[in-house]
């Protein structure tokens, strides 16, 4: 902990499992309980010592709350409240919430989030990325989008998935950031290149690295102010902080992603750097021009897109197919309580072909009837 009045640093705990290879769980996120004057630690990461741990305020003993691991998690009103996820190859798989002021622990499961989702369908992986309280609802942002709702009263208001910029098996996501409120809403980054893998060691590691590595757009900050979810910039490989000091709004960035294990140099890989922007011109300007260029690999016969088009005048897909297909659109917004999408299908022919979405508003996410691997899909933002 850093004392700002001693400009001094002083260790608060550690722990370590001791092996070669294995190693304790990292502590991801840290939520202040104002009640009990404490840390909670949220672990996930790791091969022992996982789940939502409290840690005294000036240190002591790590004690752990819950056996359910977590990597993010917020203040939500009386309660804290934690992802749950148990692997990184099933990612979310619900919410965790302790009441601050008795100490019970409240837990909503949601192993399957197309049962939940707005348009019917599920996600590949949803690994969460950031948890944030707005609205009196709980966000959290996972690969894919966000499962937004109150997850202490589900009976009033259930949980719901809501598909944005989701690019099927490829890595782009709200993953390794923040969502940070601001102007009474949140932004959150959805970064293209947050995990990386170079020197694949099977088969199904070289699968991943095809997927990781395809970079499909750029990073996007999104700005949720609902019914809206509106993109306010375009930026390059992924942002990992956002902090507002005034009216400045600070970006910690990267030009590379996180990279696997048998990618470990002496030095960091890509540079790291902060980017000023003005956070009153950024919520006022229109969206920035943006395109999308998706392999049909990387959707397969998943839904994908959730594309937020406010503010966009000429948004199209540019299709290339390897045969006729039918292509589902779902229209919807981020209404709060979320209400279920709006399906249209239309035909599509093999070859080049251009779908038109300027009569579509909010967002829109798609599904091909039939897989097609050789296609290519271009989204364009005027």
């Amino acid at each position: 902990v850093y004392d700002t009045d001693e400009d001094e640093v002083r260790l608060l705990w550690r722990e370590s499992i001791h092996h070669p290879t294995d190693w304790a769980g990292e502590v991801s996120n840290i939520v202040y309980d104002p009640v009990n004057d404490r840390l909670l630690l949220s672990r996930a990461d790791g091969h022992a010592n996982l789940g939502v741990y409290e840690l005294g305020r000036r240190g002591g003993d790590a004690k752990r709350l819950s056996e359910d691991p977590s990597l993010k998690g917020t203040l939500f009103l009386d309660h804290a409240c934690f992802d749950i996820m148990r692997s990184f190859r099933v990612g979310f798989e619900g919410v965790q919430c302790l009441d601050l002021v008795e100490g019970r622990w409240t837990r909503q499961r949601l192993p399957d989030l197309a049962q939940v989702s707005l348009d019917g369908h599920g996600v590949v992986t949803p690994l969460v990325g950031a948890v944030a309280s707005a609205y009196a609802r709980l966000f959290a942002f996972v690969k894919g989008g966000v499962v937004v709702g109150n997850p202490l009263e589900p009976e009033r208001e259930p949980m719901r998935f809501v598909r944005l910029l989701d690019f099927g098996f490829n890595g782009y996501g709200p993953l390794r950031t923040v969502a940070l409120p601001l102007g009474g809403g949140l932004l959150v980054a959805f970064n293209a290149y947050t995990h990386g893998l170079l020197n694949p060691s099977s088969e199904e590691e070289k699968l991943y690295a095809e997927f990781l590595n395809t970079i499909v757009g750029p990073s996007t900050l999104v700005y949720i102010a609902p019914p809206m979810a509106r993109i306010v910039a375009g930026l390059g490989a992924r942002v990992t902080t956002m902090e507002l000091v005034g009216e400045k709004l600070l970006l910690g960035v990267d030009t590379t992603a996180n990279l696997m294990r048998l990618d470990a140099t002496p030095i960091d890989a890509g540079e790291r750097g902060l980017v000023e922007l003005s956070a009153s011109t950024l919520l006022a300007s229109q969206p920035p021009p943006l395109s999308f260029s998706v392999p049909g690999r990387a959707i397969r016969g998943v839904a994908w897109g959730g594309v937020p088009l406010e503010g966009y005048r000429e948004p199209r897909l540019v299709l290339r197919l390897t045969h006729r297909n039918r292509l589902h659109i779902y229209e919807y917004d981020l209404a709060l309580p979320p209400a279920h999408a709006h399906e249209e299908v239309v035909d599509v022919p093999q070859g080049r072909s251009v779908v038109e979405l300027s009569g579509y508003s909010g967002v829109v996410s798609f599904r091909f009837e039939e897989e097609d691997p050789g296609a290519w899909i271009r989204i364009e933002l005027r």
